[in-house]
């Protein structure tokens, strides 16, 4: 009769035996490298929620035979297109929107005074 020996475990002390489950592999530069040599765009969501886009436009001069008052008026329609993007916290539009006040205040004075030598051009 042969005896059955119960197997052996090793001797070595640096063999750690752990309860770990197995790894599942995960995205490396090494598979991202792979994808973007085969000419293929490589889709990366977005962590960032959509930023609010900027108005894209340019503040013409003034032309040729407008009032104060036309100007004005065209200035506060202009103001209308940052006070969204300046409220949801892009700063070049609230910096826009404040050189903007500025100017539109220096023209409602300009209308006041252009309002008032005509009164009195009227009234003499």
């Amino acid at each position: 009769m042969s005896e059955i020996k119960p197997p052996t475990l090793p001797t070595s002390t640096s063999t750690v035996v752990t309860n770990q489950a197995p790894s599942i592999p995960t995205a490396t530069a090494a598979t991202a490298t792979v994808a973007a040599t085969a000419d293929m765009p490589i889709a990366t969501p977005s962590l960032q929620p959509q930023a609010a886009s900027l108005p894209q436009y340019s503040v013409p001069g003034p032309a040729q035979g407008t009032t104060k008052y036309q100007q004005l008026l065209a200035l506060i329609e202009e103001m209308g297109k940052d006070i969204r993007p300046a409220y949801t916290g892009n700063k070049i539009c609230a910096e826009r929107l404040k050189r903007v006040l500025v100017h539109a205040r220096i023209l409602a004075r300009e209308c006041i005074m252009e309002a008032d030598r005509d009164r009195a051009k009227q009234q003499s």
